[in-house]
């Protein structure tokens, strides 16, 4: 039986090629759903993640099971030997100096401590960081302790119940942030900005919250946690981050697909979204290169325009 250590340095190893070749088969299927709608997208985005935890999980429990192994590689200036488990007496020609068996040996059981202390490193490192936002999130939920006017108020009210959200969410306005945004997973809280309340319209502004509540809806801050560990655990391979990534994508997509049911003006939702962006930009000074807001919005006036050419 492996000792903890051992398991989670083979299960590294081997996460290597099963994370590969699971991004290799979502990709295929990925181009295949590439016209389906959003929510398709997004499950199969997501299920691959979970799938790749979930074989990360067995490899650990296999190898925790499973017996010690010892691989070792002899290299030497001429050849690469495969994998020996012992040791053969060689015939040395005359005059040559016969060479140490084991000077050229590199055993794969030696570096097994040091996959753990390079992974250890980097998960306490993302960590930190993790912990960081969520302190900052918090700062900020705490800090917005200012009221929406009655009326935004009560468009957030009726888009709850038209969303069927039976909990209570909150709505708090921060001058500390440029764009909306949700937190918590039992007790839901919407942040809007100042300069929604000042520079959005009414129709404008409710396609905002009916987006922040989708996400409310779908209880996506619990799967962005989910998604975090991930991305914290297996920090080292680049199939993850960018899984991770068509998730965070497609779930946007998907609340604006909800948020379109709600208030059904994709064009309204291109001005707000677009208003945003340009606030954003500005105050942070951001390069002109288009985000996934621009790309959003413009997403949402060809709906319009197909909309209006098919009614």
């Amino acid at each position: 039986m492996n000792s903890i250590p051992q398991a989670v340095a083979w299960t590294l190893i081997h996460f290597c090629w099963q994370a590969a070749a699971l991004a290799a088969v979502y990709r295929l299927v990925s181009i295949a759903l590439t016209r389906r709608a959003a929510q398709t997208r997004y499950i199969t985005a997501l299920s691959s993640l979970l799938l790749m935890l979930a074989l990360a999980a067995g490899t650990f429990a296999w190898e925790l099971r499973s017996g010690p192994r010892s691989v070792s590689f002899v290299s030497d200036s001429s050849h690469f030997a495969a994998p020996l488990t012992a040791d053969f007496p060689r015939t040395n020609a005359p005059g040559v100096i016969p060479t140490p068996p084991d000077t050229a040996r590199i055993s794969l059981e030696a570096l097994l401590p040091w996959i753990d202390g390079l992974w250890l490193a980097g998960v306490l490192a993302l960590s930190a960081r993790s912990l960081g936002g969520w302190w900052y999130l918090r700062r900020l939920r705490f800090a917005a302790v200012a009221q929406a006017p009655a009326a935004v108020r009560a468009s957030f009210d009726r888009i709850c119940g038209a969303l069927g959200l039976g909990r209570v969410v909150l709505l708090r306005l921060s001058a500390a942030i440029d764009s909306p945004m949700t937190m918590g997973a039992l007790r839901a809280v919407v942040l809007l900005p100042l300069s929604a309340v000042t520079s959005l319209g009414p129709e404008e502004l409710e396609v905002v919250l009916a987006h922040e509540l989708a996400h409310v809806r779908r209880a996506d801050f619990f799967w962005n946690v989910l998604q975090t560990i991930a991305e914290t655990l297996f920090f080292f391979h680049p199939a993850v981050w960018w899984i991770s990534g068509c998730i965070r994508h497609e779930r946007e997509l998907c609340c604006d697909d909800l948020a379109l049911t709600v208030c059904p003006n994709p064009v309204a939702y291109a001005h707000a979204l677009f208003r945003l962006e340009q606030q954003r930009s500005h105050r942070l000074r951001l390069s002109p290169w288009p985000s996934t807001a621009m790309h959003r919005a413009t997403a949402c006036v060809r709906a319009s325009h197909a909309s209006l050419e098919n009614p």
